[in-house]
């Protein structure tokens, strides 16, 4: 049996620059992303010929098969024709976290299972070829209106500032331990209770991407800027780019944000948070605080009281892998 252990991560910065529309047309996006000690796990293995279907899948759903084309599950369906993969297989998938909650979940399970499938196959294929072509099973192949980032830091793995152009991706992976373990410090994450698919409010986004520009343009500049602030370790002006990057990000539409978000995040402010932001499209899922530790549980109490709880999160420097037993 084969078992693939995947990460989730959070977004700091650059979301929404990782958009081939917006890449085409300003040379390039960029992100800083980390992620984090919460996984998805699939396995896979030969079926066997003693059980009457061909193909047996488990994960939210189950599914018997002997046709690939008529899976349900959309990314496992394209993710075999991709590979033209023709044995008996059976595929089984568990996560930390459950799904629509903004930590990139979608692509690390795409990222995850070629992983595995290129095992399943006794291939070994380097972390940006998976996350390339994770890529292009969600956007090109199924027409999700995805960026780049996540298939890329889900593969890669640990806190980096990525450059995405149109024909290359560049890559510098932040390892200085200060600025990894002072990040950690000051971070706090707190679900929202709410949970919604991202794709409608990336394509509410993606739509009015003329009047967006503008925001995107600043929120690339405060990206570039934060990288510049890890590199000189002035971590308070990269939180508070980060808040920064967060007001230009809810200009992009008006399903990123709520009340019930904009509230907590006032409320955080208000007790000397630095800054933050939803990860991922917005709209729910879970919110990112920057804060430093002395007033961690003021914030905590404070967004006990209007139902946000607290989540411990911690950054996690490994991408995609195959477990060994």
């Amino acid at each position: 049996m084969i078992i693939t252990k995947t990460p989730l991560r959070v977004s700091f910065l650059g979301g929404g620059t990782d958009f081939p529309n917006f890449i085409n047309k300003n040379n390039y996006g960029c992100v800083i992303s980390s992620t984090i000690d919460k996984f998805i796990y699939i396995s896979i293995k030969k079926h066997g010929e003693l059980f009457n279907e061909k193909i047996r899948l488990n994960y939210s759903s189950s599914e018997v098969t002997d046709h690939v084309h008529s899976i349900k599950n959309d990314i496992i369906r394209e993710a075999i024709k991709f590979l033209k993969i023709k044995e008996r297989i059976y595929i089984s998938t568990v996560s930390d976290i459950p799904a629509n909650s903004g930590l990139g979940s979608s692509s690390a399970f795409c990222v995850g299972l070629l992983k595995g499938l290129y095992k399943f196959k006794g291939k070994k294929v380097v972390p940006s070829k998976i996350a390339s072509e994770a890529f292009h099973i969600e956007r090109n192949l199924l027409k999700k209106n995805v960026g780049y980032q996540d298939h890329y830091i889900a593969s890669l793995g640990g806190l980096n500032f990525i450059k995405f152009y149109k024909n290359k991706v560049i890559t510098k992976k932040i390892t200085n331990k200060k600025i990894i373990n002072t990040i950690n410090d000051h971070y706090l994450c707190f679900a929202t209770n709410k949970y919604r698919k991202a794709e409608k409010i990336l394509s509410d986004q993606t739509k009015n991407f003329k009047t967006n520009e503008y925001n995107l343009l600043n929120i690339k500049k405060l990206t570039l800027e934060g990288n510049s602030f890890l590199d000189k370790k002035k971590y308070n002006e990269f939180f508070k780019n980060i808040d920064k990057s967060w007001k230009q990000k809810k200009m992009l539409s008006k399903k990123i944000s709520n009340k019930s978000i904009d509230n907590a995040y006032a409320l955080c402010i208000k007790n000397n948070a630095l800054g933050g932001k939803i990860s991922g499209a917005g709209g729910g899922g879970f919110l990112s605080i920057f804060a430093k530790k002395k007033t961690h549980k003021k914030i905590i109490s404070v967004m006990k009281k209007i139902g946000y709880k607290h989540i411990s999160l911690k950054f996690d420097n490994s991408g995609s892998k195959v477990l060994k037993f």
